[in-house]
């Protein structure tokens, strides 16, 4: 699916027309399938800590109308938003996959050297909020020399 929107964007695609009609309509079928599935216990919900493993075609094509809501809303909201922050999501659109290896990277070595010092006194939801934020900015200082480090070796 997202490889035919992808394709049909490229191709010229009017967005504005399609996000217009597409985030009220995703927006109510995505948030009540999240209804249905939470009261239900079923789809995500339904497996505890491993309820992401259970995502089946129904789930999968669900969370098509999630994505769909999410990428309005990010237009909606892209042409009122200031330049520094979109050239910000743009660089973390472009190195996502950078981003993500360097964060658990990062989260692993916590996990590994620092947590278990701490253990029991983590659970203080605004020092963990700041870590959180604190492990993103690194990972996105890291990127452009992790990639620039892995493109060499290809």
């Amino acid at each position: 699916g997202g490889r035919l929107f992808g394709s049909w964007l490229k191709k010229g695609g009017d967005s504005a027309k399609f996000f217009r009609y597409a985030l009220p309509v995703s927006a109510i079928i995505f948030f009540s399938w999240i209804s249905y599935t939470w009261t239900h216990n079923t789809g995500f919900f339904r497996g505890g800590e491993l309820s992401y493993y259970h995502m089946n075609l129904p789930c999968a094509l669900f969370s098509f109308a999630g994505i769909f809501f999410i990428l309005g809303i990010s237009r909606s909201v892209a042409d009122i938003l200031p330049e520094k922050l979109l050239s910000l999501c743009e660089f973390m659109g472009k190195n996502l996959n950078e981003i993500y290896i360097l964060q658990w990277l990062i989260i692993g070595w916590l996990l590994a050297l620092i947590v278990p010092a701490f253990l029991g006194k983590t659970d203080n939801v605004f020092l963990l909020s700041l870590l959180a934020v604190l492990i993103i900015l690194l990972s996105c200082l890291l990127a452009e020399p992790y990639k620039k480090l892995f493109d060499k070796k290809r």
